[in-house]
């Protein structure tokens, strides 16, 4: 009698068809890797999961969901490594455009560009670190690239960048005492 019982479970396994769970095949793609080689053409990439499993031609697509890709381009994520992330919108920039909708936002178009990661130097305010949105980004909590920072940055008094575009930045009082001693900016200024 048990042979009866287990012999359907076991034949049920053995004959599951695959289903499009099972992985997704980017079929025809021109793929660079981001070795250095030259882009190789009619390649297929096998998904499984969040690893790519196999990279070839003719990958058997049995049970695969497959996207045929004729034409395009599969590459790796960009990074950015100068952003000042927040503080634009449209062709404007100052400090009150940020807020975390529009940190969200341009999160989002980096994304959308293949960005995987944004390096911000020098411009970020306390909210990014007061709200957990840093942390958060660095979770994969937040839609798009990953935040990278050089927190509040640093100038010249009077010089670069403007205060209207990142006025709290750690401002150098006496640049000619610190050209050789970079290491040691707090004695050379202070916060404004």
């Amino acid at each position: 009698m048990r042979i009866w019982i287990i012999l359907p479970v076991v034949l049920c396994i053995a004959c599951k068809q695959p289903t499009a769970g099972d992985g997704l095949l980017l079929r025809d793609v021109t793929l660079i890797d981001g070795t250095g080689g030259p882009a190789r053409g009619h390649m297929d990439v096998l998904i499984k999961g969040d690893t790519i499993a196999a990279i070839g031609q003719g990958l058997d697509t049995t049970g695969l969901k497959v996207v045929p890709l004729s034409g395009k381009t599969v590459m790796p994520s960009l990074i950015s490594a100068h952003v000042h992330l927040g503080l634009v919108k449209g062709t404007a920039a100052k400090p009150a455009y940020y807020t975390r909708d529009n940190i969200i936002s341009q999160l989002k178009k980096y994304g959308d560009y293949g960005i995987g990661n944004v390096l911000v130097l020098g411009t970020d305010r306390p909210l990014l670190f007061q709200t957990g949105l840093r942390d958060s980004s660095a979770k994969g909590w937040l839609p798009g690239p990953r935040i990278h920072t050089a927190a509040l940055g640093f100038g010249v008094t009077g010089g670069a960048p403007p205060a209207s575009f990142a006025d709290l930045l750690f401002r150098l009082m006496m640049p000619h005492r610190c050209r050789h001693r970079w290491i040691l900016l707090p004695a050379c200024g202070r916060m404004r």
